[in-house]
């Protein structure tokens, strides 16, 4: 049996832009970071439930908010996207919040760099970054 860290799965809540909104750029990205770990760090995430679409937002830091001033590569102003964020652990352990959907209007995407994962499309939790 390999041996691993602990994860502690209290949930991050997910503020703003709430789920189901059309939002123009620039937008900021609000949540409650875990105040009991401040080592953890959140990583905001876009991604295409049903495509290849999954980008990371950088700095990861436990800021609570990223401001998002483009869209990320291949996201379509008017097409609907899933937005999260990824926790990651100093000990290597990682999750993911729940999501919420949210569309952009009328911007275009202008190459942010991308980071992609390799594994499924699932809305929480079994995802690994790269």
């Amino acid at each position: 049996m390999a041996a691993g860290g602990s994860f502690d799965l209290s949930n991050v809540t997910l503020a703003s832009p709430v789920n189901g909104t059309t939002v123009a750029l620039p937008c900021t990205f609000q949540w409650a970071p875990r105040a009991a770990l401040p080592s953890d760090r959140d990583v905001l995430n876009i991604y295409d439930p049903h495509g290849d679409l999954d980008w990371y937002g950088d700095p990861p830091g436990p800021t609570g908010s990223y401001t998002l001033m483009a869209l990320p590569p291949g996201v379509t102003a008017g097409s609907e996207c899933r937005w999260c964020v990824a926790v990651l652990a100093p000990d290597g352990g990682e999750g993911f919040s729940w999501t919420h959907a949210v569309t952009f209007s009328g911007a275009s995407s202008d190459g942010i760099p991308a980071r992609r994962v390799q594994n499924g499309d699932e809305e929480r939790g079994t995802r690994h970054l790269p």
